[in-house]
C-alpha cells in the first residue's frame, strides 16, 4: 500500500512550468470570454474592411455583455483565402492578403479597439514578415498593446516545414504563453490543425498557459482540443466561422452554439452580406484560469499526432 501511494504521488507530481511572466497563480479565477462567430468574406472588393466591420460589431457586443476576452476565428481578416504557412512571399495572390504587423492599419485598429473597450482580443491573422508568410493568432491587451503572436505549427495532419526544421528547444519556444493583461494569468494560443497534436497543448501548458484559445477554420470538430487540454488540466475556447465552444479542464463542453450551415458555407457570398441568412453571434461563457497539471508526457508526444494512453486524463 505504501509503495502504491508513493508511485501515485510521483506520477501526479506536476512537471515544472516555464512561466513567461509574473502572473501564474494557484487558486482558480473565473473570467468571462466570448467566441466571435462570423463567416468569412472572401470575394468582396473590400474584403478586409468587411471582415473587420463584422468582427468589430461582435467585439463591441461581447464587451457590452461583460466579456473580458474576445476571440475571432482563424485568419478572420483575409477570410482564410489560402493556408499561407510555408508558402513563398513571391506568391502575390497570397502575400498581398497578408498583413505587415508594423504597418497594418488593422493591427492599429485592433489595438485601439482593445484599449477603448478595455478588453483582451485574440485575433487570427495571416501576416508577412519579409520573405516569410505565417498564419498567426495575436493577443491584444486592454492597454492597447500587441502582447505577441503565435505562429501555426501544423497543417494538413503534419508538422509545418518551418517548425520541423527547428531544434527541440526552439520547437518548445514556439508555444509561448501571454499575459492577458487582466491581472488574472496567462493564455496559450493555437490554431486549427494544431489541436490535433497532443504536444501542442502540453508545450503551451509547460510554458505557463492557464487557458487555451484556438481560432479555427476548416473541419468542425473540437473533440481532440478538449481531450488534449484536459490532459494538462486546462480550459479551452474554440472559435470557428460556424460556431464556438467553451470546454472545461476535464474535457466537458460547457457552452456550444453553432450555425447549422455545412462546411461549404464557411464564406458568405458578397451578395448575402447582412442578409437574414448571414448569421453572426457571440458565444459567451466563463473559463477558469488554472495552473496546469502536467503528467510526464508520452515518449511519442513530441512527434505524434495522437498522444497514446487515452486514460491519462486528470480527474
Amino acid at each position: 500500500m505504501k509503495r502504491r501511494n508513493f508511485l501515485k504521488s510521483v506520477l501526479l507530481a506536476p512537471v515544472p512550468v516555464l512561466a513567461g511572466g509574473p502572473s501564474v497563480r494557484t487558486d482558480p479565477v473565473r473570467i468571462k470570454v466570448a467566441g466571435l462567430v462570423a463567416r468569412w468574406v472572401k470575394d468582396s472588393d473590400d474584403y478586409r474592411e468587411e471582415n473587420f466591420r463584422r468582427v468589430e460589431t461582435l467585439i463591441r457586443e461581447a464587451a457590452a455583455a461583460g466579456a473580458q476576452v474576445a476571440c475571432t476565428s482563424e485568419c478572420f481578416l483575409d477570410g482564410y483565402y489560402r493556408e499561407v504557412t510555408d508558402q513563398r512571399a513571391d506568391l502575390t495572390d497570397m502575400s498581398e492578403r497578408c498583413e505587415v504587423v508594423k504597418t497594418s492599419s488593422y493591427v492599429t485598429r485592433l489595438s485601439t479597439l482593445a484599449k477603448e473597450l478595455q478588453i483582451t482580443i485574440v485575433a487570427g491573422m495571416a501576416i508577412r514578415e519579409g520573405e516569410r508568410l505565417s498564419n498567426t493568432a495575436q493577443l491584444y491587451t486592454p492597454e492597447g498593446q500587441l502582447a505577441g503572436l503565435y505562429r501555426k505549427t501544423h497543417n494538413f495532419g503534419r508538422h509545418s516545414a518551418w517548425f520541423s526544421s527547428q531544434s527541440a528547444l526552439e520547437r518548445s519556444k514556439s508555444f509561448p504563453s501571454f499575459d492577458l493583461g487582466l491581472g488574472v494569468g496567462r493564455a496559450g494560443l493555437m490554431i486549427c490543425n494544431d489541436r490535433n497534436f497532443a504536444h501542442t497543448a502540453f508545450e503551451l501548458a509547460r510554458n505557463g498557459s492557464q487557458v487555451v484559445f484556438c481560432p479555427t477554420g476548416g473541419g468542425y470538430d473540437f473533440t481532440r482540443l478538449a481531450e488534449y487540454c484536459s490532459r494538462v488540466g486546462l480550459w479551452s475556447v474554440w472559435v470557428h466561422p460556424l460556431g464556438a465552444a467553451i470546454v472545461d479542464w476535464r474535457g466537458r463542453t460547457v457552452v456550444h452554439r453553432n450555425n447549422p450551415l455545412d462546411l461549404d458555407s464557411l464564406a458568405v457570398p458578397a451578395a448575402e452580406i447582412d442578409s437574414p441568412d448571414d448569421q453572426r453571434f457571440i458565444v459567451l461563457g466563463e473559463v477558469e484560469m488554472r495552473s496546469p497539471i502536467l503528467l510526464p508526457p508520452s515518449a511519442d508526444c513530441p512527434g505524434d499526432k495522437y498522444w497514446p494512453s487515452p486514460n491519462r486524463r486528470i480527474e
